[in-house]
């Protein structure tokens, strides 16, 4: 018995309908996906970001986030699409979206795609596709948040699950709205969680504040930031996993009954939690022992040191790795910068990259998986110790060997 694991990059194609990607060596049970506007490695102007998680092809099964900036503007344009979708992309131009695949089902080798919308030159898009025998229950559950704070027991999954992954894009329906608003997050105890959020406010000068701001933290599964006010607009601690579900509590309730997506997953071993990268020279390895052999990883940072305040810039990079292949998206705004300075980079040979908003690789890893722990290779390295959020997936533990001794009574 094992948890599978593969991370499959694809482009998207130029037309819409079902296309079927294959080479995962196993039938899925659930995915998670990032998106950009990118059409080769490197980096693109403007702004364009979308993550999705996916446990079927139902569309209550599947959610997707995206974010969006346009670069070079003297007044700010900003917004975010909140979708029953694997893959996503907000169009700030127009219409709600410019790019969209919904999950039409998970396949022996793979997964097809229904593309929804497409555009004339195809986009790059990374997935990590978990199944195994060892992954006993996967299922993504919409749920609208409180608006008090306290504990809020969210109930529906079906199984009590081992972890959480959250997203949110501050939206109390399906759709589109300004302003770009952004939560992931994640969970496995009331001591083991971790969230980060963005936030680009729309229609914003250097006159009147442009607020392009960022915050991460190790003590909250959800967060997010009012893109106008510069300030934390909600915040939840987790509490437990339940037998249906798990409960929250909200420090900080949100203004409305926002909608939130979690991704349950049941079976393996998993590993949430933080580490400072090295500030050594390249090349120079960050090793996180995480007490089992990880067979999936992803990451996640706001390309700042650890701190419990909301900082300035919209900034976030999100990696994938299954041991081999890889990918890794980051994008970001600059903070009372007029015109904006609004960039976003997909790279499919590294796990991890931090950057700039001038197009400057700050620092970026390949990375591997190396006994217990999980390894970010850093070919490039500042010499900031910026903290990198993970979340590692593995076998399941394996069951204690048993002990006892067979006593022989005899009458003589």
């Amino acid at each position: 018995m094992a948890l599978q694991s593969k991370v499959l990059i694809i482009d998207s194609p130029t037309a819409t309908g079902n296309q079927s990607y294959t080479g995962a060596g196993f039938q899925p049970k659930a995915a998670v996906c990032l998106t950009s506007l990118a059409d080769v490695d490197g980096f693109e102007v403007d702004y364009r970001m979308g993550i999705g998680v996916a446990s079927g092809s139902v569309a209550e099964a599947q959610r997707a986030a995206s974010i969006g900036v346009d670069d070079n503007v003297a007044t700010t344009v900003a917004g975010r699409a909140w979708r029953s979708a694997l893959a996503l992309l907000v169009n700030l131009a127009g219409s709600a979206v410019t790019l969209e695949a919904t999950l039409v089902s998970f396949d022996a080798d793979g997964l097809t795609l229904n593309w929804v919308t497409v555009q004339a030159t195809s986009r790059r898009v990374a997935i990590l596709l978990l199944g195994g025998a060892d992954l006993t229950n996967a299922k993504v559950l919409e749920f609208a948040a409180n608006t008090a704070t306290g504990n809020q027991a969210v109930t529906g999954v079906g199984f009590q699950a081992d972890a959480l992954i959250f997203l949110t894009a501050a939206r109390i329906a399906l759709g589109y709205t300004s302003n770009a608003v952004f939560c992931c997050g994640a969970a496995k105890s009331a001591t083991a969680r971790h969230a980060l959020s963005i936030a680009a406010a729309d229609a914003a000068t250097l006159a009147a504040n442009v607020n392009a701001l960022s915050t991460q933290r190790t003590d909250r599964c959800l967060i997010g930031i009012n893109a106008s006010g510069e300030a934390v607009d909600m915040e939840a601690d987790f509490v437990s996993m339940d037998v249906d579900g798990f409960t929250i509590n909200w420090i900080d309730a949100p203004p409305t009954a926002m909608l939130c997506a979690v991704l349950a997953l049941k079976g393996g071993q998993y590993a949430i939690g933080a580490s400072a990268k090295p500030t050594g020279a390249a090349p120079v390895n960050q090793d996180v022992d995480i007490g089992f052999p990880p067979k999936a990883a992803l990451w996640a940072s706001w390309n700042k040191i650890a701190a419990a305040t909301v900082q300035a810039d919209g900034e976030g990079s999100f990696g994938l790795g299954d041991g081999t292949a890889e990918g890794t998206v980051w994008g970001e705004e600059l903070d009372a910068t007029i015109n904006t300075q609004a960039n976003h980079s997909f790279v499919a040979t590294k796990a991890l990259r931090l950057a700039s908003s001038v197009s400057t690789i700050n620092a970026e890893a390949d990375h591997s998986f190396v006994g217990n722990s999980w390894r970010l290779a850093w070919t490039t390295n500042d010499a900031v110790a910026k903290e990198i959020l993970y979340f590692a997936a593995g076998d399941a533990a394996a069951a204690a060997a048993g002990h006892g001794r067979l006593l022989t009574l005899g009458v003589g």
